[in-house]
């Protein structure tokens, strides 16, 4: 098996520490965000679809945790990494981003079919249909 795509939700060190020496070291197309990544070949607005393979994944803009964070849809799932959480939201640094945040997945990420499963970065999966209804930072 050959890494071939590296897909960057957001700039937080966990996320990319390491990433411009790996990045160096291996010839992979790599996306993030405008200025989340500069390590990485192919810069994102929201809205893109980036084919491999049979799949195609659609880019979702979805800033507030990070400047420019971005989520990728694939039909059936969404990797939103710390925008969204089971029953939660990944933190922001003030009430503003708050809201930007989650107008955002209101606007592109709940307007997806309710029972795509939901992959986030830290703790358990779940449906965007649970979340949509019962996570208490989105209500």
């Amino acid at each position: 098996m050959q890494l071939q795509y590296l897909f960057i939700t957001h700039s937080h060190w966990d996320r990319i520490e390491g990433l411009q020496e790996f990045c160096s070291r291996y010839p992979v197309k790599s996306y993030a965000g405008r200025s989340e990544a500069s390590a990485v070949n192919n810069l994102l607005e929201g809205g893109e679809t980036i084919k491999v393979g049979k799949l195609t994944f659609h880019t979702l803009p979805i800033p507030g945790h990070s400047p420019q964070g971005i989520a990728f849809y694939v039909q059936g799932c969404v990797f939103t990494s710390d925008a969204l959480f089971c029953a939660s939201v990944g933190g922001t640094s003030s009430p503003k981003e708050a809201r930007c945040q989650v107008d955002h997945i209101r606007k592109h990420i709940f307007t997806l079919p309710e029972e795509t499963l939901l992959f986030p970065a830290h703790g358990p999966m779940s449906t965007l249909g649970v979340e949509k209804y019962t996570n208490p930072f989105c209500l």
